[in-house]
């Protein structure tokens, strides 16, 4: 009888533990994400030389980081965007060169994604919002 206490405490813990794992897990959702890396080229002396590159790929997850991952890819091609600084350094204001969006292999582009310290991550669940911008990015419209 002195051991029911024992056993009924170790089968909580146990319980307790399996609850973490599990909700640990949860925090992942799979769908449709439009995921985005993004960072400056510099701050030149002429601001407006200054540019921004953005990659853009299409992946199944919400996980920070996702595109260094190929498995997390929805498509295995990746657009690459580079916007040009009408402005000055301290206040950009950001314009898509249209002539500077292309359509990559993903091995071209996780070396740079992946290895870059000050990349920015940016991402949008594409199954709550519409993305205005999609229309952009008609390669990943049929997916």
């Amino acid at each position: 009888m002195k051991c029911l206490p024992l056993v009924f405490f170790s089968l909580c813990i146990i319980s307790c533990n399996q609850k973490k794992s599990v909700s640990s897990e949860n925090k992942i959702k799979e769908g449709n994400f439009l995921c985005s890396a993004e960072w400056t080229n510099g701050v030149q002396e002429n601001p407006k030389d200054m540019t921004k590159t953005i990659y853009v790929f299409l992946t199944i997850t919400n996980e920070k980081n996702a595109v260094c991952n190929e498995e997390n890819l929805a498509v295995s091609s990746v657009y690459k965007e580079i916007w040009v600084n009408d402005k000055t350094a301290e206040k950009p204001v950001w314009r898509l060169d249209k002539d500077k969006i292309e359509l990559i292999a993903y091995d071209q582009a996780v070396v740079a994604v992946c290895e870059n310290k000050e990349a920015e991550y940016g991402i949008v669940d594409l199954n709550k919002f519409d993305y205005p911008f999609m229309k952009r990015y008609p390669f990943f419209q049929d997916k």
